[in-house]
């Protein structure tokens, strides 16, 4: 790469990163009049047009950016986003499978990929996906808060609480976890438990 367009790349990405979406798009395409098999800016110049709601050609680009280089997660992923907004769901969620694949913990990914599923009412394969997440990375508290949630909505309120519980142990001060947690084990017939939490949370906002 010469120095000269290494150079309008380095500007390119500062006018993409300060939000000047029009400009960075604009160098971009003058960059791929001379490197038209960058996969790296053809993906990026996807990623303005994503930015900017052109959204056929954003796929289009994102597209061509996968034939390139289709072992990349990032543009499977990026793909998988505008296929959602362009409501063709079940597009996207290959895309995000495909990211995935290339890439097992990609949280972003899971996360676009679960609310997809929960959206079709597949929960029992996002609860997995998320297990998956929290034992590659235990700490991932919004794994846990959303393992919590979609345990309520099947209504395992046991497995509700013992994640709430996981949280409560690195975040005891959250209140609008504590809350839920009170919920499912009033839920799981622990009643005396569930009051015990209520009165915590009461405590703390008097």
């Amino acid at each position: 790469m010469s120095k000269n367009i290494s150079s309008a790349i380095q500007a390119a990405l500062a006018k993409h990163q300060a939000g000047d979406l029009q400009s960075a798009e604009q160098m971009y395409r003058k960059i791929l009049s001379k490197t038209p098999t960058d996969a790296g800016i053809v993906h990026l110049l996807g990623v303005a047009l994503f930015q900017q709601n052109k959204l056929q050609e954003a796929e289009e680009k994102i597209r061509k950016a996968i034939k390139l280089n289709p072992s990349e997660p990032t543009f499977h992923f990026n793909l998988g986003n505008t296929l959602k907004v362009l409501g063709q769901n079940s597009q996207a969620e290959a895309s995000y499978r495909s990211a995935l694949q290339l890439k097992p913990y990609y949280p972003e990914a899971t996360q676009n990929l679960c609310n997809l599923l929960e959206a079709q009412e597949k929960f029992a394969e996002a609860v997995f996906l998320y297990q998956e997440e929290i034992r590659r990375n235990p700490q991932r508290i919004d794994a846990h808060f959303k393992l919590a949630d979609l345990y309520a909505k099947t209504e395992n309120w046991p497995n509700a609480a013992a994640s709430c519980q996981r949280i409560l142990a690195s975040q005891p001060n959250n209140m609008e976890v504590r809350f839920f947690y009170a919920q499912a084990l009033q839920r799981s017939d622990q009643t005396a438990l569930a009051i015990a939490q209520y009165k915590v949370v009461l405590q703390s906002n008097p």
